[in-house]
C-alpha cells in the first residue's frame, strides 16, 4: 500500500540505503548512483530486450508528469529519434530563450543528421548555435538545407511558416552583417 512504500522509502534513507531523498516533503527519492548502475547492469545482462522498451516508457512518464528533459534523454536511449524530436522540438525556444544553449546543442548533436536538417525548427536552432560558434560555412550548409524544405507541407499554419522564415531571415541578416 501506499503508507507501507512511504515507510519503507522512509527506512532505506535513514539508513543511507540504496536511495536519497530529492525533496523536503519526502515525495520524490532517486536510487544511489552506484546502485542504480548496478541495476542498469543487470538488466543489461539479464533482460536486453526490455531495455529499449523501458526507456520508452520511462520517457512517456516523465513527458506526462512534466520532466522534459528526462522524457528526451530517456527518448535517446531507447534510441527512438523521432521521439526525441517531438521532444525537443516543445522544449527548443525555452531552452534558447533561456539560456541553456548547451544542453539544446547536445540534443541537436545527438540527433541524426538526417533527421535534424529535415526539420525546420530543429534546423533553426541548429543554424543559431553554429552562428554563435562561428561557423559560417555550417550555417550556410544548415540554411540552405531548411529553404529546400517544403514548409507549406510542413506547417499548416501559416504564422508557423512565416515564424521560421523570419528567423531564417535573421539568421541571414547576422551572417551577411558579419561578412561585412
Amino acid at each position: 500500500s501506499q503508507e507501507n512504500g512511504q515507510a519503507t522509502l522512509e527506512t532505506l534513507e535513514s539508513g543511507n540505503l540504496f536511495i536519497i531523498r530529492l525533496d523536503s516533503e519526502r515525495q520524490w527519492y532517486r536510487y544511489l548512483h552506484l546502485f542504480g548502475d548496478s541495476l542498469h547492469q543487470r538488466l543489461r545482462k539479464t533482460k536486453p530486450d526490455q531495455e529499449i522498451s523501458l526507456h520508452l516508457k520511462a520517457s512517456e512518464w516523465y513527458a506526462q508528469n512534466g520532466f522534459p528533459d528526462q522524457a528526451i534523454e530517456h527518448a535517446f536511449q531507447a534510441e527512438d529519434f523521432d521521439r526525441a524530436v517531438r521532444l525537443i522540438e516543445k522544449q527548443a525556444d525555452a531552452c534558447w530563450k533561456g539560456g541553456e544553449h548547451k544542453k539544446l546543442q547536445s540534443w541537436l548533436d545527438a540527433l541524426p543528421v538526417d533527421l535534424l536538417l529535415s526539420n525546420p525548427n530543429l534546423c533553426v536552432f541548429q543554424a543559431w548555435e553554429q552562428f554563435v560558434n562561428e561557423q559560417q560555412d555550417a550555417v550556410e550548409t544548415t540554411l540552405q538545407a531548411l529553404e529546400k524544405l517544403d514548409l507549406t507541407q510542413e506547417f499548416q499554419n501559416e504564422s508557423d511558416r512565416m515564424r521560421i522564415q523570419g528567423r531564417v531571415a535573421i539568421i541571414r541578416a547576422f551572417l551577411a552583417f558579419h561578412k561585412g
